[in-house]
């Protein structure tokens, strides 16, 4: 049973000196920790002045048959996803932040390997919406809910503020500790959920284990975040980056970032090689 108790989040200030140990010491208690002032103001207006055209054409909802998914994608949220090509300070700053990168390489490289995005995404929570339904990211593959919180870790979601987060407007809501329980067991306890309340620029970095959801948006204010999610390299994508992201705009990216979409090759935990090509830089 999960502590009816409900816990404060951790916050570590995400400083260039920041202490890893303290971040990993508060992801493996509660399963997340806030890193506060992720980004500069400065970053964020740039972020969000890249991405305003675009994700204004985007429909509030996703275009599914099955009810489960519209009710999980929200019927009043936008999602913004291709980030890579609509946005330079994504490509050049987001995708290769330092801070994302030392806590990937600490996480990943001793249990799996190498590491790459799986997606991202600008979520538009809008008034009136609902809560999402609560889910572990890690049971997108279905071997990780076998295995249960022993697993390693597949999968690290960087959740950023880009507007307040609050517990009124849909601040993503979780279950401190859930990443130490076992995954056959319904994420459905909404009650032992807490919202992660941030300022626009602070982060929250999700295990793939830890049990969360979106909350509703009893305001009348929108409420925007981005969705970071870096895994293993071993694990297909969410987005298939080396299809739509044209090859001028990957010459302008690093080639850490280049990395992330794909464009060289991987190995996992004492693999041989994949997503091998003759194009392909070998990083290891």
């Amino acid at each position: 049973m999960v502590s009816t108790n409900k816990p404060i989040l951790q916050r570590v200030s995400a400083q260039p000196s920041v202490d890893l140990d303290q971040v990993f010491k508060a992801l493996q208690k509660d399963g997340a920790v806030i890193l506060e002032n992720f980004l500069s103001a400065e970053q964020v207006t740039r972020f969000l002045g890249d991405t305003e055209a675009p994700l204004s054409h985007v429909k509030p909802g996703a275009n599914y048959a099955e009810e489960s998914l519209r009710m999980f994608y929200g019927y009043k949220t936008k999602r913004l996803s291709d980030l890579t090509t609509v946005s330079s300070t994504f490509r050049r700053e987001l995708l290769d932040h330092d801070l994302v990168h030392r806590i990937c390489e600490a996480t990943f490289l001793p249990q799996c390997g190498t590491y790459w995005l799986g997606g991202a995404e600008i979520v538009e929570v809008g008034p009136g919406e609902r809560s999402q339904p609560l889910h572990r990211d890690q049971d997108e593959w279905p071997i990780f809910k076998l295995v249960g919180p022993d697993a390693p870790e597949a999968c690290l979601n960087f959740l950023v503020a880009l507007s307040h987060f609050s517990a009124e407007n849909g601040a993503t809501r979780i279950i401190p500790g859930s990443n130490k329980l076992d995954h056959s067991q319904e994420c459905d306890a909404v009650e032992a959920t807490i919202p992660a309340v941030m300022n626009s620029g602070d982060c929250i970095v999700l295990s793939g284990k830890t049990v969360h959801g979106a909350g509703a948006n009893r305001t009348d204010d929108r409420r925007l975040g981005l969705v970071l999610s870096m895994q293993c390299s071993y694990l297909t994508p969410e987005e298939a980056f080396p299809l739509h992201v044209h090859p001028g705009t990957a010459e302008t990216m690093s080639q850490r970032a280049r990395s992330m979409i794909g464009l060289s090759s991987h190995f996992a935990k004492d693999g041989t090689g994949l997503w091998q090509g003759v194009n392909c830089t070998v990083i290891r």
